[in-house]
C-alpha cells in the first residue's frame, strides 16, 4: 500500500503542532529548573528527616519530576516533519542519554540500598529530561530564552540566599562563615554557581537595554561574592579554567567571524566594565578566602582527605570495574575500601559513576559529555540570527561552553553530578547548546527525497513517552510519600505523636524501601512507652534497607533493652558495613562488656587506638568537628589499666583521652559541632571528660607530680563551672 502524499498545508499544521508541543515541554522544563536549581541542594536528594527539614527541601524533587514527566509525554506526542535537518550529535547525545539511564537503572536492581538507588535513577532521569525538553524546543527561541533566564534567575536567587545567610553570621559575629544557601555544603553551591556565572556575563555584555544592563550586572556583582564567599578554592580554580574557555568562545563568537571585532564596539566595552566589576567584587569577598588559604592546616587537611579519598574509590571502582557496586550506593559500599573517615561522595563524580556503574556508565557519561561541546562549538560558527530574543545567541553559546567546562572541571573535585541541584543546571546547559546547534541547521537545503526514518521517529517518541510515564508514576509516588513525611515532622513539631505515626506509616506503604519513616516512628514509639511497637519498626526498617545505619539503630535499641545477645549480632553486621564507623565500634564494645565479653571489648577499644594513628583518625573530612569516640575509646582502656594496676599504662590513656574530649569542650559552640554532635553525644563526652580529669589528676598527685596535678585539677574546676553555667542556660531557655 502507498503511503499517503503529505501535502504543504499538512507539512506545515504538523510543523506547527509539533512546535506547540516542544514549547509546551519546555516550557514545563522551566519551573522544574527553578525547583531543583534552588531546593535540590542535598546529596543524592537525601534531605534529613528532622523537624527543621522544610517541606519544599522534601517535595522539591520528586515535583520537579513529574512535571518533567507530563513534559516528556507532551513532547512524545508531537510528530514531528519528515523533511527536517538532524545534526549528527543531537541524535547521538539522546541515544548516549538513552544508553546511560538504561544501564544506571539495571545497576539499581543490584544496589544494596535500594531506595538511594531509585532516587539517583529519578535524578538522573529527571535531569535528562530536562536536557530533552529544552533540545526539542529549539524552533522556539522564546522558550529557549526563557530558559537562559531562568538559569540566570536560579543564579541570582541562590547568591541572594547567600549573601542573607552570610550577613546573618556576620552580625552575629563570625565573619569566616562558608555560605551554603541550602546546599549540603558550600562546595557544591560553588559547582553550581560557576556554570551560572560565565552565562551571566555574556548575557550582560550582549543585551542592549539599559534597564537589563543594570539588572544582570547587579546579578553577575552578587554571583561572584557569594561565589567567594563559599571560599570553595577549587570553585575559584574552576571558574578561571572556564573563564579561559570564555575568552576563546566569545573570540570565535564574534561579529561576522572576525576575531577580535567584539573588542571594538559597545559589547568590547561593556565586557571591560563586566571584567571590573567582577574584580571589585573579588576584592570585597577576597577576605574569607584568603584566610582560608592561610589556614594551612585546614588546606592540607581538605586536600589530603580529598587524595586519600580517591584511592579507596578507585580500589571499589577496580574491584567492580564493568558493573559497579549499584547506583547510589556509594555511602554504603565505600566504607569497606576506605583508607579515611566516612564520606558520602567520592569528591569526584566521575570516579563516582565508574564504582557505581562501573567501566560501561562512566564511558557512555563521557561520551555525551564529548557530543555536547562538539554540538556547542559547532554552534558557535553559526551567523547570527535576528529571531533570538536576549542578546547576542553566539555569546550566549559562549558563556554555556565556559560554565560547562567549568562544571566539569570542579566535577574532577567534588561529586557535582550527584546533587541534583547542579546535575539539573549542567542538563540543561546541555539542552541548550543542543538546541541551538539544532538551531543552525534550520535553513539547510535537503534533498528532495530525504525522509527521516518512521521508524526511527515513532521508537524515538515510543522511549520518550515512556521514559515519561516512569517519572510520572515514579517520583509521583515519591512525592506522595515524601508530602505524608512532611506532615508527620509537622505533627512531631505540634507534639502531635498519633498523627505523626499515622502519616509515617502512610509514608513507608507508599514508599516500602525508605527506612527512615520506620526509624522516626521507632522514635516515637519509643517515647510513647511502647517498646514492642518500636521494635518492630525498627526491625522493618531493616527489612526497607538492611544497611550499616538501620542495623546500628536495632543494635543499640536492644542494647538499651538488655537483649545483648541480639544487640551483639545487629551490631556486628552493622560493622561488616562500616568497619570503621566509630559510633558503630563504640556501640558494639559497649554491648561486649555488658555481656561480660571484656576482652573482646578492649580489642574493639584498641583497634579505635589504631585508628585514630591511621589516616582514618588523622584526616578527616571536617577537621573543625573532633571525633570525640576516640576519647571514649581511651578513656575506656584507661579504666581497664587502672582495674589491673599498671598506673604507667593509664596516665597517656588518660592524657590523650583529656586532649580529644577536651578539644570537643572547647568547642561546643562551633556550629558545625552543634550541627554533627547530638547533645546526647555531647553529654556522654562530658561526663566522661570530667572522669578522665578527676582520674588523671589523683594519678599525677600519687606520683608525686604535684604541678602537673594542680593544672589538671584547675582545668577540673573550670571545666565543672562551665558545666554548671550552661545548665544553668539550658535551663532558662527551656522555661
Amino acid at each position: 500500500m502507498k503511503r499517503p502524499r503529505v501535502t504543504d498545508r499538512s507539512a506545515e499544521r504538523r510543523l506547527s503542532r509539533a512546535r506547540v508541543f516542544a514549547a509546551a515541554g519546555g516550557a514545563l522544563a522551566i519551573p522544574a529548573l527553578l525547583l531543583v536549581g534552588i531546593r535540590g541542594g542535598m546529596l543524592a536528594d537525601r534531605p534529613p528527616l528532622s523537624e527543621s527539614t522544610t517541606v519544599l527541601e522534601l517535595i522539591a524533587v520528586p515535583l520537579a519530576g513529574v512535571l518533567v514527566g507530563v513534559g516528556l509525554l507532551l513532547n512524545a506526542l508531537a510528530v514531528r516533519p519528515e523533511r527536517e535537518a538532524h545534526a549528527p550529535e543531537t541524535r547521538a547525545t539522546a541515544l548516549l542519554c538513552a544508553a546511560f539511564i538504561v544501564w544506571s537503572a539495571l545497576r539499581t536492581a543490584g544496589a544494596p540500598y535500594l531506595h538511594a538507588g531509585l532516587v539517583v535513577l529519578a535524578v538522573m532521569t529527571t535531569a535528562a529530561g530536562v536536557g530533552i525538553l529544552i533540545a526539542s524546543a529549539w524552533r522556539s527561541p522564546k522558550t529557549l530564552a526563557a530558559v537562559v533566564a531562568a538559569l540566570v534567575a536560579v543564579g541570582g536567587i541562590l547568591a541572594i540566599m547567600g549573601l542573607r545567610e552570610y550577613l546573618t553570621e556576620w552580625r552575629n559575629g563570625n565573619p569566616g562563615w562558608r555560605v551554603f544557601a541550602g546546599y549540603s555544603v558550600p562546595n557544591f553551591l560553588a559547582g553550581v554557581m560557576v556554570s551560572i556565572l560565565p552565562l551571566t556575563a555574556m548575557l550582560f555584555v550582549s543585551v542592549r537595554d539599559r534597564l537589563s544592563v543594570l539588572g544582570i550586572g547587579l546579578l553577575l556583582a552578587i554571583q561572584s561574592l557569594t561565589l567567594l564567599l563559599t571560599q570553595s578554592r577549587l570553585g575559584v580554580a574552576a571558574l578561571v579554567f572556564g573563564g579561559i574557555v570564555l575568552a576563546a568562545g566569545a573570540w570565535r563568537a564574534a561579529d561576522n567571524h572576525r576575531p577580535g571585532s567584539i573588542l571594538t564596539t559597545s559589547g568590547g566595552r561593556r565586557a571591560a566594565l563586566m571584567i571590573a566589576l567582577v574584580l571589585i567584587c573579588g576584592l570585597i569577598g577576597a577576605g574569607p578566602v584568603v584566610g582560608r588559604l592561610r589556614a594551612s592546616r585546614d588546606q592540607s587537611y581538605s586536600a589530603r582527605f580529598r587524595v586519600l579519598t580517591w584511592k579507596g574509590a578507585a580500589r571499589m571502582a577496580l574491584a567492580h570495574p564493568w558493573t559497579g557496586t549499584g547506583s547510589g550506593s556509594f555511602d554504603v559500599a565505600y566504607p569497606k575500601y576506605a583508607v579515611v573517615g566516612y564520606t558520602q561522595h567520592a569528591h569526584n563524580g566521575y570516579l563516582q559513576i565508574a564504582a557505581e556503574t562501573g567501566a560501561p556508565g562512566l564511558l557512555l557519561l563521557l561520551t555525551i559529555v564529548v557530543g555536547a561541546v562538539s554540538a556547542g562549538i559547532r554552534a558557535l560558527r553559526t551567523p547570527r540570527r535576528e529571531d533570538w530574543p536576549l542578546g547576542d545567541e553566539r555569546l550566549i553559546v559562549a558563556g554555556l561552553l565556559s560554565g560547562f567546562a567549568a562544571a566539569l572541571a570542579h566535577n574532577a573535585f567534588d561529586s557535582d553530578l550527584y546533587v541534583p541541584g547542579n546535575l539539573v543546571v549542567l542538563s540543561a546547559i546541555m539542552g541548550l547548546l543542543i538546541a541551538v546547534r539544532q538551531r543552525s541547521l534550520r535553513d539547510v537545503p535537503l534533498p528532495k527525497d530525504h525522509r527521516d526514518g518512521r521508524r526511527s521517529a515513532l521508537a524515538g517518541r515510543g522511549a520518550v513517552g515512556i521514559c515519561g510515564l516512569a517519572l510520572i508514576v515514579g517520583c509521583g509516588g515519591l512525592l506522595a510519600a515524601r508530602s505524608w513525611s512532611a506532615i508527620g515532622l509537622g505533627a512531631l513539631r505540634d507534639r502531635d505523636a498519633l498523627r505523626a505515626l499515622d502519616a509515617f506509616r502512610l509514608a513507608s506503604s507508599i514508599d516500602p524501601y525508605d527506612p527512615e519513616p520506620h526509624l522516626l516512628a521507632a522514635q516515637i514509639h519509643d517515647s510513647l512507652s511502647d517498646p514492642t511497637a518500636a521494635l518492630t519498626d525498627l526491625r522493618n526498617g531493616v527489612r526497607a534497607a538492611p544497611i550499616g545505619k538501620t542495623r546500628y539503630r536495632l543494635g543499640k535499641y536492644l542494647a538499651a533493652r538488655g537483649d545483648t545477645e541480639e544487640a551483639v549480632r545487629a551490631l556486628e553486621q552493622a560493622r561488616e558495613f562500616d568497619p570503621h564507623n566509630l559510633r558503630t565500634l563504640l556501640a558494639l564494645a559497649s554491648v561486649y562488656r555488658s555481656a561480660g565479653r571484656t576482652r573482646d571489648a578492649n580489642g574493639i577499644y584498641r583497634e579505635m587506638v589504631q585508628l585514630h594513628h591511621s589516616p582514618v583518625g588523622r584526616v578527616r573530612a571536617m577537621p573543625e568537628v573532633v571525633d570525640w569516640e576516640y576519647g571514649i575509646a581511651y578513656a575506656a582502656l584507661a579504666e581497664d589499666a587502672l582495674k589491673s594496676d599498671t598506673p604507667d599504662a593509664a596516665l597517656p590513656l588518660l592524657r590523650n583521652a583529656s586532649a580529644i574530649l577536651g578539644e570537643l569542650w572547647r568547642t561546643r559552640d562551633d556550629l558545625l559541632v552543634r550541627l554533627r554532635v547530638s547533645s546526647e553525644s555531647m553529654r556522654e563526652a562530658s561526663s566522661r571528660y570530667e572522669w578522665v580529669l578527676e582520674q588523671e589528676a589523683n594519678l599525677l598527685r600519687a606520683t608525686g607530680r604535684t604541678s602537673r596535678a594542680d593544672a589538671v585539677a584547675a582545668t577540673l574546676r573550670r571545666f565543672r563551672t562551665e558545666q554548671s553555667d550552661r545548665t544553668a542556660r539550658d535551663e532558662q531557655l527551656s522555661d
